[in-house]
């Protein structure tokens, strides 16, 4: 009348459930290991057999279980399990290993054959654990070098007495490499003077591992990030305490890195750009909206900077608010436009202001630009005009292939210069007779650029 569910450790309950379950589903033969009750907790495995009696037509189990430690052993851990019973029963529920002092294996948890990638009967099949760790397993410490056995910390605990710590690296049979955690505790005997065995919580902490490492791997990216990046850029928190900056942060404001963070923004860098920056970080804080800008900057000793200044919201640890920022020098690429449109200004002042008759005839695009002087002695308007075609067609039917001709030969043969005369046919209706003269620009090779009066 006794439930057998009842009989068995509760950590094994529910799988004994499944396998009944897939057996009686599937009418196939199953197996587990499971502990069962016996005065202690006794390893056991057990093959599960369905099948209907003939009489009463119901489904039922035969269920035959075998002791895996042997009698010896089992009295072992028996006596140590009265004095231990917090260390080694209680600890049935993880990854533990019971040793002897020289090593041997008393008891293994369910977990701990699962960690280790086999069973509880491979496990009590080892006879001798110190030649196979030694010789056939793959066994490392944590920085990978190979680990004998009598440097293990349960060894080390056998011989000490004190409790010991350590990692490891295993490479199971299906060459999966698994990093684990060993907290080995010396356990006395009745007199409490001699070692008489030692007992291992064992931890997978592969995973853990893993996201170490590719923690440590993005840490390492950004702050190679930070260390070569050629722009400012920083990260602080909401109330703008500096938690991190680049290399170029730090000596464009000639900072210290080492005293500057967990300092505040303001005590950092210049008044004027902490006034400047400290409206967009507040606005983006409350927003959560990243800003982008250009912002011009005038130092004390009159150096003018142009910068374009992104600023993004995250969230730290915690759920803290951060803001990241990254400015961009542009005061070379400012000056050069600067430089560039007032230049342009200038010599369109002086084509307009000269008696000759300049074009420019941009060979990429097309576009040929011609000044006042050129539109007054044709008599077109500005706005009429248009590129080369439009030129060609009002040339004189006798000279426009000519004209064509001598273009493309200069061109196609590399020449700086063009010279030619022909006769244009003007708004009025009358033809002019033109000397007209070309210059040939070339940019690796390819003609880009035609100017001429």
């Amino acid at each position: 009348k006794v439930d057998f569910i009842n009989l068995i450790h509760p950590i094994n309950q529910e799988n004994f459930r499944n396998v009944l379950s897939h057996c009686r589903l599937r009418g196939v033969p199953g197996s587990t290991e499971l502990y069962l009750k016996n005065g202690h907790y006794q390893p056991m495995k057990w093959q599960v057999i369905p099948f209907n009696d003939q009489y009463d037509n119901n489904q039922h189990f035969l269920c035959a279980g075998i002791k895996l430690p042997e009698n010896k052993r089992q009295a072992k851990f028996a006596a140590l399990g009265a004095r231990h019973y917090q260390h080694v029963i209680e600890g049935l529920g993880e990854g533990i290993l019971l040793q002897e002092t020289n090593g041997d294996i008393i008891s293994v948890s369910q977990l701990t054959a699962e960690i280790f990638g086999t069973t509880l009967a491979r496990i009590y099949e080892i006879s001798d654990i110190r030649k196979m760790w030694n010789t056939e397993w793959k066994i490392t410490d944590s920085n990978g070098q190979p680990l004998p056995f009598d440097h293990t910390p349960f060894m080390i605990a056998a011989r000490t007495g004190q409790l010991q710590e350590g990692e490891m690296r295993v490479c199971l049979k299906n060459q999966e490499v698994r990093q684990f955690q060993f907290r080995s505790q010396p356990l006395l005997d009745d007199d409490k003077k001699e070692v008489c065995a030692v007992v291992s919580s064992i931890r997978d902490i592969t995973h853990e591992h893993k996201l170490t490492e590719q923690l440590q791997q993005r840490e390492k990216l950004f702050i190679d990030f930070m260390h070569n990046s050629p722009n400012l850029a920083w990260v602080v928190d909401e109330d703008a305490i500096l938690i991190a900056a680049s290399k170029a942060f730090y000596e464009h404001f000639q900072i210290d890195p080492a005293k500057a963070e967990g300092h505040s923004m303001k005590e950092l860098v210049p008044s004027q750009v902490y006034t400047s920056l400290y409206e967009k970080h507040t606005r983006v804080i409350t927003s959560g909206v990243p800003v982008t800008l250009i912002e011009k900057m005038n130092w004390v000793d009159g150096t003018q900077f142009v910068f374009h200044v992104s600023i993004f919201p995250f969230e730290g640890t915690g759920g803290k608010k951060m803001l990241g920022g990254q400015a961009v020098n542009m005061i070379e690429k400012y000056t050069i436009e600067k430089q560039l449109r007032e230049t342009n200004e200038r010599l369109l002042l002086m084509t307009r202001a000269a008696s000759d008759c300049i074009w420019e005839w941009d060979m990429q695009t097309g576009y040929i630009f011609r000044n006042d002087a050129l539109m007054d002695m044709i008599g077109y308007p500005q706005e009429e005009t248009r590129g080369l075609s439009w030129w060609l067609r009002r040339i004189h039917p006798e000279d426009r292939n000519r004209v064509s001709d001598r273009v493309k030969e200069v061109t196609d043969e590399g020449r700086q210069s063009w010279e030619e005369e022909y006769r244009f046919k003007c708004a009025d209706g009358t033809y002019k007779h033109m000397l007209d003269k070309g210059f040939v620009v070339y940019e690796n090779g390819l003609p880009v650029r035609m100017i001429g009066s």
